[in-house]
């Protein structure tokens, strides 16, 4: 069964990535004749060894990256309209400047969401986590079966799907009707089980019981992501790389405290809470920020709550640091350099994503 499967994380759908896995009472025969039917889609087992213990996402300590930047320039001009070739040691300043400085450890599009207009990139799963979080667990539903709409321009969704979810709201929901006409195939696995939840026990809450219990509280994680994000977002507007008395920080024993002198605590070791009924709020602005979001959200953590509805909370570095950063030159003319291999490493939970649209993030240096 999968509980014989061991891994550290899962990695993104879009890359080409390798990682290890455990498999526990299955001979490496039989995975290696299975490769016929992976490799089909897109997946390769091998490497073979033996061990004595079975991965969990407990064991994961960070990832390694390699990426390719084509078509390398910078943005400059009045109107930021003109786009000049990129020299190598401007890519060498933003290289030094990320190893020194590194970036706000924001979560990626991957946790929240895409980024944009809700008529262009339609629901995110910080939307149905809000809703969810709420107790509106009709409401989440309904966000389910809107999904997402277009991305970059372009439907994400197949015309059969787009039609599911048309029906669904035009026929205000109708169960029966809209289960008739979903595809047979396990496209929509999650809305047809909500929806044979929902027929089943006509209880909302019942019916998103039905999921897997790590699907229902990704959507509420992803709300997580999202305010830790628009407060991170909020601090270095306000404060910069500055520690201020009231911060949230991690000693050398792991404990969270609150900073009281400024001049014993690096901006390494400051933390935002992802909210929650078992974490400390910064004692600061930062703090009524939170407070501020969370209120406006009509949104509050109790631990009385059903699991689906509330969270612990955690933290997390506010700043994190990538480690054996290296780039080289790929493709270049006599005067620019075109692409560039970038090679780093990065603790688990940071993106890549983040770390790549900082590095990019700055104009003619």
């Amino acid at each position: 069964g999968t509980s014989d499967i061991g891994m550290g994380g899962i990695k993104d759908m879009y890359a080409v990535t390798s990682q290890f896995v455990t498999f526990r009472g299955i001979d490496p025969k039989r995975l290696r004749s299975a490769n016929s039917a992976l490799n089909q889609k897109g997946i390769e087992l091998g490497n073979f060894n033996w061990t004595d213990k079975l991965l969990t996402t407990g064991h994961l300590r960070g990832n390694r990256f390699e990426l390719v930047l084509r078509k390398i320039g910078y943005i400059c001009g009045k109107n930021r309209s003109e786009i000049f070739k990129c020299q190598r040691d401007q890519i060498e300043r933003a290289v030094e400047r990320i190893r020194t400085s590194g970036f706000i450890n924001f979560y990626g599009e991957q946790r929240v969401g895409s980024a944009g207009d809700p008529e262009e990139v339609g629901v995110r799963s910080l939307d149905v986590g809000r809703a969810m979080l709420q107790g509106e667990y009709m409401a989440a539903i309904d966000l389910v079966m809107s999904g997402r709409q277009r991305g970059k321009g372009e439907w994400v969704e197949s015309k059969e799907l787009r039609e599911v979810r048309s029906l669904w709201k035009t026929s205000n929901g109708d169960v029966t009707a809209v289960l008739k006409v979903m595809p047979k195939n396990s496209v929509m696995h999650r809305e047809k089980q909500l929806l044979q939840g929902l027929k089943r026990y006509n209880d909302p809450y019942r019916a998103i019981c039905t999921l897997p219990y790590s699907v229902r509280l990704f959507w509420g994680n992803a709300y997580q992501s999202y305010v830790w994000n628009v407060v991170a977002s909020e601090r270095f507007k306000r404060h910069g790389s500055t520690v201020i008395l009231g911060d949230l920080y991690i000693d050398d024993t792991g404990e969270v405290l609150i900073v009281k002198e400024t001049s014993k605590v690096t901006i390494k070791q400051i933390v935002l809470p992802l909210p929650g009924y078992k974490v400390i709020y910064p004692e600061n602005d930062i703090g009524q920020f939170y407070e501020e979001v969370l209120q406006n959200d009509n949104i509050v953590f109790r631990k009385e709550k059903p699991a689906e509805s509330t969270a612990k909370g955690s933290y997390r570095h506010f700043i994190s640091y990538a480690t054996n950063i290296q780039w080289k030159c790929i493709d270049s003319d006599e005067e620019s350099i075109e692409a560039a291999l970038f090679k780093f490493e990065l603790k688990k939970g940071s993106y890549a994503t983040m770390f790549m649209r900082e590095l990019m993030a700055v104009t003619r240096v």
